[in-house]
């Protein structure tokens, strides 16, 4: 054995010195000492006995100690002892420990300021109680070292039985660089679970040539694939800020599909226990749910920008969403005029279609716009779709897109007839960017009764899943509706919209799209739809009827003023709906035509 082989040459020269304590010498090593070995000069993880409570069925919202792994993420002292357990890390952990037929690997997306730092050292600690072989790696920088040797030793591992087990040094191959190399061995298993996280990925993808194409002993932190199927046991998760790059250009296309697991905001039973530890003010909760959505970033930038007012008034709040949308609106307009003519109109449409924020195309936007932090991704229907990252970032696009000239090819397919299914896409763009306020002409279900429809409105907003409204105090606000949202489209005041491409008999027929019911189905409050939507909007009770097919809608009793059901259509046709202007006699029908005719 090797042990036997040393034995042997110090006995036949005493003086002998072995080639790794040799290396150690000559190179200024310094011994390392993990959490259950003998000696590290920094800071030492500590031991497992400390990480026993994360054994426990924690739920979303708990608040834990998490002692030290050696090293942390950026800003962790200032947050540790508020560490909060969220859905995402609970999620994340149950695919991690669960049983794998190959290799686990995993990339987390989302923009900076969502907690993708936070989730990989959750994922570390418990990784790390449970016994299993843990390297994390906090900022992948460290790896940058400038020759391949300083880079070899910046590969750090958790346990000193493990670091002993790599290899027997060879006096020619420098032997950083065959540690590193089995570094990376040492994590593929097929029956022990182990765990390997770098954080700050992206900055090994900075500037050609990548770091890991500089040095091969790397190569695994660009290749997900050499982390072999077979390899059951092993967990990979890779994560970073301004990331977008190696994800849609540098990682395989059937990996990107697979592979990428999309963070995004906190819940909101999240947010709240979160917001009682940093802001102890009920009564402006939802406000503040709403500006951030619930983006622990931006609201440590809401707090780092009005420190000195205490407690916070709706005035100092709504002074930051106009601050922190100038800001961005700058962003957003640097990054536009760089592109060119044709990136210009797709990032115009790419635009369009993320303020739906639910739309079957979601936005194909660069990776370069991905890494301003204005949007962020989530999985639906096998798919990814883009959201707005926060109220101020959803202003700021909104404003540059109005006064950019490339939506203009979008209401071109209105005034064309060539809507088809984007039919409810285009109709955004154009309520957008008309002139306000908008006046349309409008008849009932058989082109009688001819009224107009006013539409005016400084700002919008989207009616995401599981929201009924944007909130009191927005009724002035345009909302456009989540795909999941029974029955309208659009919502202004108290004017609820439908829009299709069908003839309003056909859409009546799906029944979630049934007008009747928005007035008939009632929540366990006893609450409908229309008055729910009212209630959380305008305060006050409602209540909502139809009687001999008259819209009656009334506040504390009082009649609601200015409340219309409106149908949109996106095809020609006059309407003759014979068969249901009896059911609906006030429901106003807006035709195509006048869609088409009107003027940007």
């Amino acid at each position: 054995s090797s042990e036997q082989i040393l034995k042997r040459k110090i006995d036949e020269d005493p003086q002998y010195i072995p080639p790794s304590k040799k290396m150690r010498i000559e190179k200024g090593w310094r011994e390392y000492r993990a959490s259950d070995g003998k000696m590290n000069p920094k800071r030492p993880p500590d031991p497992r006995n400390k990480f026993n409570h994360l054994k426990s069925d924690n739920q979303p919202g708990d608040q834990v100690d998490i002692p030290s792994l050696g090293l942390t993420p950026k800003e962790f002292k200032e947050y540790n002892s508020e560490f909060m357990i969220t859905d995402q890390m609970l999620e994340l952990w149950k695919e991690i420990s669960a049983e794998q037929r190959f290799s686990f690997r995993r990339v987390l997306s989302g923009p900076m300021g969502v907690g993708k730092s936070y989730l990989s050292y959750f994922l570390a600690a418990k990784g790390y109680a449970e016994g299993w072989l843990t390297l994390y790696i906090p900022d992948a920088a460290i790896l940058d070292q400038g020759t391949e040797e300083k880079s070899a030793k910046a590969l750090d591992i958790l346990t000193a039985s493990d670091l002993e087990s790599l290899l027997d040094f060879s006096e020619v191959i420098d032997c950083s660089i065959v540690a590193a190399r089995a570094v990376f061995d040492l994590f593929k298993q097929k029956e022990r679970k182990t765990l390997f996280i770098i954080d700050e990925h992206g900055k090994l993808f900075q500037e050609k040539p990548y770091v890991p194409d500089r040095y091969l002993f790397l190569h695994h932190l660009k290749d997900l694939t050499r982390w072999e199927a077979k390899s059951k046991g092993s967990r990979v998760i890779f994560t970073g800020t301004a990331h977008a790059e190696y994800e849609l250009q540098i990682m395989e296309d059937s990996a990107r599909v697979t592979l990428l697991y999309f963070v995004g905001p906190l819940s909101e039973t999240v947010f709240s226990k979160w917001l009682e530890v940093h802001l102890n003010q009920p009564d402006i909760v939802q406000d503040i749910m709403r500006i951030t959505n619930r983006v622990p970033r931006e609201f440590m930038s809401l707090i780092r920008s009005i420190e000195e007012e205490t407690p916070l008034t709706r005035d100092s709040i709504d002074e930051y969403v106009a601050w922190r949308t100038n800001k961005l609106r700058h962003v957003v307009w640097n990054y536009y005029k760089a592109l060119s003519e044709v990136s210009k109109k797709m990032f115009a449409k790419s635009l369009a279609t993320v303020f739906l924020g639910n739309n079957s195309q979601s936005g194909d936007f660069e990776w370069d716009f991905r890494d301003l932090e204005l949007i962020y991704r989530l999985n639906k229907n096998r798919g990814a779709i883009n959201y707005v990252l926060c109220l101020p970032a959803q202003k700021a696009l909104f404003q540059a897109f109005t006064n950019i000239p490339h939506h203009e090819h979008i209401l071109r397919q209105v005034s064309l007839g060539e809507v088809g299914d984007d039919f409810k896409l285009t109709l955004l763009v154009q309520f957008l960017t008309l002139t306000k306020p908008i006046v349309l002409r409008a008849t009932n279900l058989v082109g009688e009764n001819p009224t107009e429809i006013i539409m005016n409105f400084k700002d919008h907003g989207t009616i995401h899943q599981n929201m009924t409204s944007l909130g009191r105090g927005y009724g002035h606000v345009l909302s456009h509706c989540h795909s999941s949202y029974s029955r309208f489209d659009f919502i202004l005041d108290a004017m609820f919209i439908q829009v299709s491409i069908s003839d309003f008999c056909e859409h009546e027929k799906t029944q979630t799209k049934q007008i009747q019911n928005a007035f008939d189905k009632r929540d366990p409050d006893g609450k409908n739809q229309i008055e729910r939507y009212l209630d959380e909007v305008f305060g006050g009770n409602h209540s909502a009827l139809i009687d001999d097919g008259h819209f009656v809608v009334k506040k504390d009793g009082e009649p609601v003023t200015g409340f219309k059901i409106v149908y949109m259509r996106g095809s020609p046709g006059a309407p003759n709906h014979t068969g249901l202007i009896s059911k609906y006699k006030d429901l106003l029908h807006v035709s195509f035509n006048e869609l088409k005719e009107k003027p940007s």
